[in-house]
């Protein structure tokens, strides 16, 4: 689903604003100012997986649970690249995974993509696996959620 169902008042994460910083996690990390740390939504680098890691991804420890509703996207700032196509995963406990859905990603570098589950999901981890790209898997993000009594799309 690329555009929002109705009107959707949700909240961002704090991922931006380094709220979540010890709750992320990779796969692997590319080096070099490429790392985790660096995935924040409007930062200046961005996380990027190890060239080896053919299914890397990021995630992050969602404590105890939010209804996540919607991901932004953005590619690396000052580069053609990033993430066009990616998989989200979702946890019910922060230790298993189960697939959710294929989104599309971004269509240059700068701007920021807001795309929407197919519906909110109460979840205690978010995986997000970049599966097509422009030149290399580079991405920044923030995960969205609503309210407990707004846990569904009108």
């Amino acid at each position: 689903m690329n555009s929002p169902p109705t009107v959707i008042n949700d909240y961002v994460l704090g991922i931006q604003y380094g709220d979540f910083d010890d709750d992320i996690t990779t796969s692997s990390d590319y080096g070099s100012g490429l790392v985790k740390s660096n995935c924040k939504l409007n930062g200046l680098n961005c996380w990027l997986a190890a060239d080896d890691d053919k299914y890397g991804y990021i995630q992050v420890n969602l404590r105890n649970g939010f209804f996540i509703n919607a991901i932004s996207i953005q590619g690396r700032n000052g580069c053609a690249q990033w993430v066009s196509k990616f998989r989200v995963l979702w946890s019910p406990d922060g230790k298993e995974y189960i697939n959710l859905c294929e989104l599309k990603g971004n269509i240059d570098n700068i701007s920021t993509e807001k795309r929407y589950l197919p519906e909110p999901i109460f979840c205690k981890g978010i995986r997000i696996q970049p599966l097509e790209c422009k030149e290399y898997r580079s991405m920044r993000f923030e995960l969205h959620y609503l309210l407990p009594k707004s846990n569904k799309y009108n």
